[in-house]
């Protein structure tokens, strides 16, 4: 469980019993939110937060603890003076983790906004792509291990291949005869067949 104070951003990392006592508690002293959480097949919990701490914007962090709370590694998406954050993340079977990136930046007074996939395994980045899309939210793998997933606003679906991050194919839901300005939630089916859902806000449309 990750928690934050919202006033001065300072994170927790709990691990409870199945009775609900608190096993360890780790604080950490400085300024960040946990954002997501997953474990990996040895049941240790690899987290993913952002850290205000420096003077720029916010920096992304995914640290992989053991099952004391001790961090053990942890890969930084820090490259200028932009703002990252996290949209998803997944581990599959082999513990290669795949996190889906955003990224925020500041041109001419103007937001910009950018998705990346990563995969990191044993603390190693393994490969980082750009996405053509904005605002990265799940990302889920299908049967023969491609990644799916989708940008929120744009309505961009993609499937990517796992092992080197290179997109198989890339489709604008907007094909449609509505202009679908959201997604929200995507799955696969046996057949490995990309369902997804999502709306257009326009209340002209």
């Amino acid at each position: 469980v990750t928690t934050i104070n919202n006033f001065n951003r300072k994170m927790i990392l709990q691990k409870y019993s199945p009775l609900g006592q608190m096993i360890w508690s780790k604080d950490f002293n400085f300024k960040a939110r946990g954002l997501a959480l997953v474990l990996d097949s040895d049941e240790q919990p690899i987290l993913a937060y952002d850290n205000w701490e420096g003077p720029q914007y916010a920096y992304l962090v995914i640290n992989r603890f053991n099952s004391a709370g001790d961090s053990l590694w942890s890969v930084i998406f820090r490259y200028d003076t932009s703002a990252y954050g996290i949209g998803d993340l997944i581990i599959d079977s082999e513990n290669y983790i795949y996190a889906g990136i955003l990224q925020l930046q500041i041109i001419n007074g103007q937001h910009v906004f950018h998705s990346y996939i990563a995969s990191i395994k044993d603390g190693n980045l393994m490969w980082f792509e750009p996405l053509e899309g904005s605002n990265i939210r799940k990302i889920i793998l299908d049967s023969e291990n491609n990644l799916v997933a989708f940008t929120q606003q744009d309505s961009r679906v993609y499937k990517i291949n796992s092992a080197t991050g290179e997109t198989i194919w890339e489709r604008n839901v907007n094909d449609s005869i509505y202009n679908i300005t959201n997604l929200y939630d995507l799955g696969v089916d046996q057949l490995n067949n990309v369902i997804v859902t999502g709306n257009n806000s326009n209340s002209n449309a």
